[in-house]
């Protein structure tokens, strides 16, 4: 795995704890919903934050999935509060905020309403969409999509 330029290894031991290496040394590790977070910060500050345990009563499994996408963390988190990116970059319409998008030191929270023609152009039918997503630092966003 890559992280920030530098090439890291992870091990597990026994206990099911993991550490993560680079040749410049230890980065802080958490675990949590089933995923392995790495912290990187000039200096090898640990988070000042913890990312919550996510409630899945009620839900199917929750999906992982990966995308390579030439951009950083920056980006991604200043998409969230940048409603035309959603028109240009995922093709919903009358993007609408739900929500005012606040914040608690590393937590981000927002949510829309818009608008999501269905199969295209084929059918001529809109699927009205509420998207909600919670961030921690700048690397971990729980998304929660709900159609009318």
């Amino acid at each position: 795995m890559h992280l920030a330029g530098a090439d890291v290894r992870l091990t597990c031991d026994a206990s099911g704890g993991v550490t993560a290496r680079t040749d410049a040394g230890v980065l802080p590790v958490a675990t949590a919903n089933g995923l392995v977070l790495v912290w990187f910060a000039p200096g090898g500050e640990p988070p000042t934050f913890e990312i919550p345990a996510l409630d899945t009563h009620g839900w199917s499994q929750p999906l992982f999935s990966s995308v390579t996408v030439a951009t950083s963390p920056e980006t991604v988190m200043m998409d969230l509060a940048d409603t035309v990116h959603f028109t240009t970059i995922h093709g919903y319409r009358q993007v609408t905020p739900a929500e005012p998008l606040t914040h608690d030191g590393a937590q981000l929270r927002v949510a829309f309403t818009m608008l999501r023609r269905l199969w295209g152009d084929r059918l001529g039918l809109d699927q009205q969409v509420l998207f909600r997503c919670w961030a921690w630092g700048m690397g971990y966003q729980v998304a929660q999509v709900e159609y009318a």
